[in-house]
């Protein structure tokens, strides 16, 4: 069996990771600007389900409405012509543009995906032939799209080079050939334009989305040479940052680039999704998890993209977010900003505290490195306060957390006893010093009190529950004198969130080494009893989880195990180098939410980690 390996030259120690080479896993690229996001997969494993190619999902300014569901270019052949397709390639390259090399016959065609920073997204087609080719481009558009309110298509109008698709929520779809055409049609939902190029000359298609009324452009110049000019320059912001000295980096600051800019393309206007491919989604609409936006508005601060926190962490903390209670979270919204349950039924009201603990955090980084406070000093307190009234009498928080299951989580306590001390901090810095004490001795309590977490037969910090199971998707939060050790490896976040290292939380680390990472290198979620599929869930094999650890790692100077667990996420990226939630523990498929925006955003933090100066 073939071998592929990740190799790194660290002062005069050679460290090598190998693992057999398999086929990537299924899944699809995610595009987009930070005003408008789509999902695009050439991948048959995806296509052959949703019935087309190409865009598979369309969001602009929000992900209320998803406008667009499939979009192909074909050569045009003679009717007695029998075409033979084979596709050859699917891959992101650069890491901006979804790319997928077809042979037609004798013809090769390069299909590609990629989006301007203004409000557009370009599809191209380029012919490699002797002669000239006759292509049409399809694109097919939603007449109704049924979320939690029903946005509907309202006409069609015809333009010289195209259409304009009109819905009821004020918003036009410009569909627009920067080629000249030879004809154009419409039948149904599915737009076809087609046009004559020479060999390697492009067919250029351009979907615009703005306002109903708003006058257009079509954008001027090489498009293309554009694209590539304003994505580098966005991407230098970090790479620059990046040692290029080690034999291991190119390949890797390659991932990075393209799980990076995955993060940037999934948020809009500081809506981030846990997942756009549909295994996270209600009412046909992405869920917003509070815990997964903040968690990479904290990769967008540690590599240097500070208008992209700002965006996600505003938006948390605007006041538009409906609250559980005062200075409580819901643990998943839509994109209305409605509490839901997950599609799978997961609650949306399962108590989430990890939560405050994270935007209390960003508030305070997000000030170290810019100066500016993103919300009045009341709304921190609010967050701050609500943890310090819901410590029990075991002097921990008792809720559902990182995992969705209510227990006392060590990862919970730990990132909110950071963030109460952090609290503390910036309430003396306010003068409010009596506010001051009381979150600093918040902080010490529950720290004081983590050993009640603590498995001594395991040496391993682990969830303290009462009960093994859920009552379906529904935490048993009744405590009885059962007490639990089960283990739950999300700890390191805790010391990425701001707890500080220590002996249990490193062996802790070596428990995670020694008995929950496979041979592999992926790390597994958390235990349960039920021996059914919320034992198998968490049996998995998670990349937020492997991240996590990677950089704890990375940290306290452990490259080599470090680089195993990396290699591991590179190597069960999805088809376009992407970061799926999970691989099944058997290795037979990763979850349908392939990428995960979470996943992404941590797998690049450990590389950046890894290979900074």
């Amino acid at each position: 069996m073939k071998l592929s390996g990740l190799v790194v030259l660290f002062g005069l120690f050679l460290i090598t990771y190998s693992q057999p080479a398999h086929v990537a896993c299924k899944g699809n690229a995610i595009l987009g600007n930070g005003n408008m996001c789509l999902v695009y997969s050439d991948d048959s494993r995806i296509t052959s389900r949703s019935a087309h190619s190409g865009i598979q999902h369309f969001y602009y300014k929000n992900y209320c409405m998803d406008y667009l569901a499939g979009s192909d270019f074909e050569i045009l052949a003679s009717k007695d012509v029998h075409e033979k397709t084979l596709i050859t390639k699917t891959e992101l390259c650069p890491f901006y543009k979804a790319v997928t090399h077809v042979e037609v016959n004798s013809v090769k065609l390069s299909k590609s995906c990629y989006v301007l920073p203004e409000d557009c997204a370009v599809l191209e087609c380029e012919a490699s032939s002797k002669i000239p080719q006759t292509l049409s481009s399809t694109i097919t558009f939603r007449k109704d799209f049924y979320g939690s309110k029903k946005i509907s298509f309202v006409k069609v109008e015809e333009l010289q080079n195209g259409y304009n698709i009109y819905y009821d929520n004020d918003v036009c779809i410009s569909i627009l050939s920067k080629n000249r055409i030879l004809s154009k049609s419409i039948s149904d939902s599915t737009i076809t334009l087609v046009s004559k190029i020479n060999s390697n000359e492009r067919f250029t298609v351009l979907i615009n989305p703005h306002p109903t009324g708003k006058s257009i452009a079509l954008p001027k110049g090489n498009i293309a040479k554009a694209a590539d000019n304003y994505w580098n320059r966005w991407i230098a912001k970090s790479t620059e940052l990046l040692s290029d000295s080690l034999t291991i980096s190119k390949a890797l600051i390659e991932s990075y680039k393209k799980t990076l800019y995955a993060v940037k393309a999934a948020t809009i206007q500081g809506q981030i999704p846990a997942d756009m491919t549909g295994q996270f989604v209600t009412n046909n609409m992405p869920q917003l998890y509070p815990r997964d936006a903040m968690m990479s508005a904290r990769v967008f601060l540690l590599t240097g993209y500070i208008d992209e926190a700002r965006s996600i962490i505003k938006f948390w903390l605007s006041g538009k977010v409906p609250m559980k209670s005062t200075g409580e979270f819901y643990a998943r919204y839509d994109a209305y900003c409605s509490a839901v349950d997950g599609g799978s039924g997961a609650r949306y009201d399962e108590p989430e505290w990890d939560a405050n603990g994270y935007a209390i955090q960003l508030i305070k980084l997000f000030h170290d490195k810019t100066g500016e406070w993103l919300c009045p000093k009341e709304t921190l307190y609010l967050l701050a306060d609500f943890l310090v009234a819901h410590i029990d009498g075991n002097g921990l928080l008792y809720e559902g957390g990182i995992v969705e299951w209510t227990a006392y989580l060590p990862t919970t306590n730990m990132v909110c006893s950071a963030a109460l001390e952090t609290a503390g901090i910036i309430a003396e810095k306010f003068g409010d010093s009596s506010i001051s004490r009381k979150y600093s001795l918040a902080s010490t309590k529950i720290s004081d009190n983590l050993f009640y977490m603590y498995d001594l037969n395991r040496n391993t910090y682990a969830a303290v529950r009462f009960h093994g199971i859920k009552d379906g998707n529904k935490s048993i939060a009744e405590m009885n004198e059962k007490k639990i050790y089960l283990w739950d490896a999300t700890m390191q976040f805790g010391f990425l969130w701001g707890y500080q290292n220590n002996t249990m939380l490193q062996s802790t680390t070596k428990f995670y080494l020694d008995s929950i990472t496979t041979i592999a290198g992926g790390v597994r979620y958390f235990e349960a009893l039920d021996n059914g599929g919320l034992s198998a869930y968490g049996g998995d094999q998670f990349f937020f989880t492997t991240a996590s650890l990677a950089q704890y790692l990375v940290k306290i100077k452990n490259t080599e195990q470090a680089i195993r667990l990396i290699g591991w996420m590179t190597n069960n990226s999805n088809i376009y180098g992407l970061m799926p939630e999970r691989i099944y523990l058997n290795n037979t498929d990763c979850s349908e939410a392939s990428p995960l925006s979470w996943c992404n955003a941590e797998y690049a933090a450990a590389i950046f980690e890894l290979l900074k100066k």
